[in-house]
């Protein structure tokens, strides 16, 4: 993957956990700082990001989110190649479904 492509796939998966953070029941516990383009070129900040998908994972469990978080979460992992993240929220946004979260 070039870094062109890699930048594109991180600020990708920013914007979908900025999205799902909107579906916490109580979303101003996520706090995120977005960056701008001239500051990937810097800094891919996969790490950050997985830190940030982790995050809202443990805030979405403890006081509760709409359904919609789990598939933002499950796209955000798609994007980053975490496709073990991204069956877990699969998973998570059809049994949120059940429960007609």
């Amino acid at each position: 993957m070039s870094d062109v492509e890699r930048i594109k796939a991180s600020r990708v998966a920013e914007a979908q956990l900025v999205l799902a953070a909107e579906l916490l029941l109580e979303p101003k516990r996520f706090e995120f700082e977005r960056r701008t383009l001239q500051d990937y070129g810097k800094d891919l900040r996969i790490d950050e990001l997985e830190a940030a998908m982790s995050r809202l994972e443990g805030i979405a469990r403890e006081s509760g989110a709409r359904a919609g978080l789990w598939r933002r979460l499950q796209k955000a992992a798609v994007t980053m190649k975490l496709y073990a993240a991204a069956e877990r929220y699969e998973k998570e946004f059809h049994d949120a479904l059940a429960r007609n979260v």
